[in-house]
């Protein structure tokens, strides 16, 4: 029977846990008709101060240590029924009265009962509730709270030595929009302790003008929707402050919305920065953009094998007419713009650049949709990420006008050293047609003036033929200082003639200053120089005189073995032969020349091949000067 009534009273609603924790499930019972004998040793058994009497189930009374205390002081006998024993009334409560342990100290109080038997709907018995297990209960509760309240002081601590420390702006907001929470971090930035702003309206901490940025936001939060947002407000220290803001709404249990908490982050400096940088770019896509003949650009390697831009500018279209944005999707429509011959040239330079960290440069060739080709100048700084990527920060530079230039100035550059070269020899024709003659006049008139027989008239007309005629050749060697001309192998005659003039003159007759002239020269001058009978006006027919002297006094015949074997090959050429070639080297005539070469017999093998040998190093000069010497020798034999 006491099992059974175990189970039904663990399915009935004391097993609340509350009540379990101050009801005895199984109290000491007996009858209504029980001895108070029996009654006493079943409850000093149970060792409970009291005992509860049943009928039918339910409690009709109770006997407790008070009712056993004046049972023993009135010697009544043990045999009588303990139901007529009772003193105390018997105080019951039904489960549904009891809600909390306030509720039961009351009713403990309020009828000074130490025991409370706890009945169902029907009146049947469920437990009973003892004073002591109610002392013991609120002791338990009242160490719970003091430990919860220790706990949640801990949890306090923490929250608010986590919140300090954070680097946000952290607050609550009451439904009035007044302050109820603020961190450390939002103490410092308004400069007001916690307690200084705690309580205040939003706009009094804030400022009327920021907080008319942030009020609708708040609004919204209030009314119960999450809000996230940034927000730029005025600022008296910095100008404007960046802020980004997350509103939580603070919903009570009946759903009113009780205020919100904000979460606010200072952006300011990032926000600064991403200006910054974007201004940087705008600058950098402005320049890039507009480079009149040029583009910039940011070129990318992805191991193992991938290559790709991720920045063009504009001057892409300009240079090759295509599109920036078809650029960065495919790479592959500029690379095939590239001639075959420099792609690579390019990927070559690339590794190398991309393995040691150098500048990449080259002048590459690329094929306009026009069909012409276009010419630039790359010019790129690669640097190592941290992914494993090689990025290329480049310039590229239109270079075709340079280039058409610099073959124009090439053409310009061989045009400009023929025609030099041609002026330089017809100056050195020039000027030795003219010298010639003169060093002639001048050696006359030195002659004439030693003639003793001549009036003071005459000598006066000598002096000024012998004046006039060097002023003549200063003048001619001021044109040849002024045309820079290259010493011709000639021209040292004339210093040899000039310097060993007099002494040879004062020595020899006429007829030997003709030989020196013939010797210097080789002009066919030599009969003007020379006039016959002259040596029989002298009165002299020494046969010394017709040999040709040097400044040493040796005969030229002791020294006619020539330096030059050219020279003497040409001397046994047809006259016409070399008059041709002598025009021919003057005009800078290759195909001229080239064809009297080949016009040349096999015995004189070795002459073609020096004179092909001057034409194919553009020394005109020298065929032109062999050639006038044999064209004289020729005159003169």
């Amino acid at each position: 029977m006491a099992s059974a009534d175990r189970i039904w009273r663990d399915s009935s609603p004391a097993s609340d846990p509350m009540l379990q924790q101050v009801m005895l499930v199984d109290p000491p019972t007996v009858a209504v008709h029980t001895p108070a004998a029996t009654a006493v040793t079943q409850m000093a058994q149970a060792q409970v101060g009291c005992i509860l009497i049943l009928d039918q189930q339910r409690p009709v009374g109770i006997f407790t240590e008070r009712d056993l205390v004046h049972l023993v002081a009135a010697q009544t006998s043990w045999e009588q029924p303990i139901s007529a024993l009772m003193v105390q009334p018997l105080i019951c409560c039904a489960t549904t009265e009891i809600l909390n342990l306030l509720m039961i100290v009351e009713r403990m109080q309020q009828h000074s009962v130490q025991y409370l038997p706890v009945v169902d709907a029907e009146e049947r018995l469920v437990g009973l509730i003892t004073q002591t297990l109610v002392l013991q209960a609120l002791t338990e509760d009242h160490n719970r709270c003091r430990q919860a309240e220790a706990e949640l002081r801990q949890q306090q601590e923490r929250l608010s030595l986590l919140t300090d420390a954070l680097p946000v702006y952290l607050s609550y907001l009451d439904a009035e929009q007044r302050y109820q929470f603020v961190n450390h971090t939002y103490e410092q930035r308004f400069g007001r302790s916690r307690d200084e702003i705690c309580g205040r309206p939003i706009w009094d901490v804030l400022g009327e003008a920021a907080y008319q940025v942030v009020r609708p936001q708040i609004e919204q939060a209030l009314a119960g929707t999450p809000v996230v947002y940034e927000a730029a407000q005025p600022d008296p220290q910095i100008g404007m402050r960046y802020t980004a803001v997350t509103l939580i709404p603070d919903r009570a249990a009946d759903g009113r919305v009780r205020g919100c908490c904000a979460l606010v982050t200072d952006i300011t400096d990032r926000k600064q920065a991403e200006l910054a940088l974007q201004e940087r770019e705008y600058l950098l896509r402005t320049l890039g953009d507009n480079l009149p003949k040029g583009l910039i650009y940011q070129f990318v390697h992805e191991p193992p094998d991938r290559y790709y831009f991720t920045y063009i500018s504009a001057g892409i279209e300009r240079l090759v007419g295509v599109k920036p944005e078809a650029v960065l999707q495919d790479p592959n429509v500029l690379h095939d713009l590239i001639v075959e011959a420099d792609r690579q040239q390019m990927a070559e330079l690339a590794e190398f650049s991309r393995q040691n960290l150098t500048l990449f440069e080259m002048q590459m060739r690329k094929r306009t949709p026009a069909g012409g080709i276009q010419w630039s100048q790359l010019r790129s700084a690669p640097r190592h990420l941290a992914n494993g990527r090689t990025v290329w920060d480049g310039i590229e530079l239109d270079i075709t006008e340079l280039k058409q230039f610099e073959a124009e100035l090439q053409q310009a550059k061989v045009a400009a050293e023929a025609a030099n070269r041609a002026k330089s020899i017809f100056l050195a024709n020039v000027t030795h047609e003219l010298r010639t003659p003169l060093n002639a006049i001048l050696g006359f008139s030195q002659l004439l003036a030693q003639d003793d027989s001549l009036t003071d008239t005459q000598r006066q007309h000598i002096a000024i033929i012998h004046r006039s005629g060097e002023e003549l050749l200063s003048l001619i060697n001021r044109i040849l200082d002024l045309s820079r001309l290259e010493p011709q192998p000639w021209l040292p005659n004339f210093d040899k003639v000039a310097s060993e003039f007099a002494a040879t003159t004062a020595s020899e007759s006429l007829e030997s200053l003709s030989d020196l002239f013939t010797e210097s020269f080789g002009h066919p001058y030599r009969d003007c120089i020379k006039p016959s009978g002259y040596a029989a006006v002298d009165g002299t027919s020494d046969s010394s005189l017709d040999a040709p002297c040097e400044p040493s006094g040796q005969p030229l015949d002791s020294l006619s073995a020539s330096p030059d074997p050219v020279a003497d090959a040409l001397l046994v050429m047809p006259l016409a032969w070399l008059e041709q070639l002598y025009r021919a080297a003057i005009q800078l005539d290759e195909k001229t020349l080239f064809a009297l070469i080949q016009s040349l017999p096999a015995e004189h093998a070795c002459l073609a091949q020096e004179l092909q040998l001057k034409i194919e190093e553009f020394e005109f000069e020298q065929i032109m000067q062999w050639s006038q010497q044999a064209i004289e020798q020729s005159s003169l034999g």
